[in-house]
Order: structure tokens, then sequence, then C-alpha cells
């Protein structure tokens, strides 16, 4: 009864709520003062946001999906696909930790730009603009 239950909720919630953080957080990015690519902690948030969705959809979603059918055909699920099922819902379960942990702490400071055609100021010249 665990596997149905568990692919159930990963379609139903994981899928639509994990599309929903990503497409928030790119539309809400602009309109805060920390960006998208401002700051190293909100460009490694997205990335592993990113990362998340797409491994949830190719490698979580049909690994439970496998697993619900094998438990509705009356067949036991392998201990390899077992401990596969597992090691997916930790490492995304730490992905989660660590964005939250981005949230929090806000590490790395500010992405340095590149000014492209600015050559080197003198220290007494004045500045334009």
């Amino acid at each position: 009864a665990v596997y149905p239950a568990a692919e159930l909720v990963a379609t139903t919630l994981l899928i639509p709520l994990a599309l929903a953080s990503l497409l928030s957080g790119l539309a809400l990015a602009p309109l805060t003062p920390w960006g998208l690519f401002r700051h190293w902690w909100v460009a490694l948030k997205f990335v592993l946001t990113s990362a998340g969705v797409v491994l949830a959809l190719a490698v979580l979603t049909p690994a439970l999906d496998g697993a619900a059918d094998a438990a509705q055909a009356g067949v036991a699920v392998s201990l390899a696909d077992r401990w596969v099922l597992v090691r997916n819902s930790g490492a995304a379960s730490i992905v989660l930790v660590v964005t939250l942990a981005l949230s929090v702490y806000k590490p790395f400071g500010r992405v340095r730009r590149l000014r492209l055609g600015a050559g080197p100021r003198s220290a007494g010249a004045p500045r334009v603009g």
C-alpha cells in the first residue's frame, strides 16, 4: 500500500509543487534586491532547484511508478529498488535542506560583473556619469 500512495503523492504534490517553486522563484527574483544572478547564493539555489525538478521528473517519479506497479501486481519490490528510492528521496531532502540554509545564511557575496570596454581608472580621475 505504501508504494502506490507514494507514487500518488509524487505525481499530485511533488511535481506540481517543485515546478511552482521553480517558476515562482524565476518570477519573483527580478523584483527583489537579490535578483537572480546578482548573488551567488541565489544563483546556486536556482541551479539546485532546477536540478531537483529535473531529477524528480526523470529519476524519482519513474522509480516510484515502477515500485507502485510492482506492488499492485503483487510482486515484491527488490531490495535494490528499495535502496534506489531511499537514495533518491534522501538526496532530494538534502537538496531541500541546502536551499533552506542558503536562504537563511545568504553566503558567498555578490557576483562580480565585468565591465567591457572600461579600462583601469587612475585614483584621482573623476568619475563620469
